[in-house]
């Protein structure tokens, strides 16, 4: 199909331009100016603001299975855990943070030897 008339042609250019355009900008977030900040880290700036030492963390269920298959495999290094799976939460809580990987081990330190085992019962 052959166009003569320069108007419609121009038209047609602009219509099929535009089109791909509207498809392209917000599919590459190129007019996206607000970034949402992740749950993590709005955790991590309000825990800043609280008064105490240090942070205690109870590592997800997905970090928790990735420690158990390295520890079957006898492949932990040092470094391996050292940041429970979110190092940025560790920097914007501002405090020390202490990762744990087992329940008890939370409960205990949480609750104290004696709670802890009355509260395991409970499990």
């Amino acid at each position: 199909m052959k166009i003569n008339n320069k108007t419609i042609r121009l038209i047609v250019t602009i219509s099929v331009a535009g089109f791909f355009l509207y498809r392209f900008i917000p599919a590459s977030f190129m007019l996206d100016t607000v970034q949402d900040t992740p749950e993590k880290l709005r955790v991590a700036q309000c825990v800043a603001r609280i008064e105490s030492d240090r942070v205690l963390i109870m590592v997800n269920d997905q970090e928790r299975r990735n420690r158990n298959v390295v520890e079957a495999a006898q492949l932990q290094t040092f470094s391996s855990f050292i940041y429970g799976g979110s190092p940025a939460f560790i920097y914007y809580s501002e405090k020390p943070v202490a990762h744990y990987y087992r329940v008890d081990e939370l409960l205990g330190r949480l609750l104290g030897s004696d709670a802890k085992k009355r509260s395991l019962s409970y499990f």
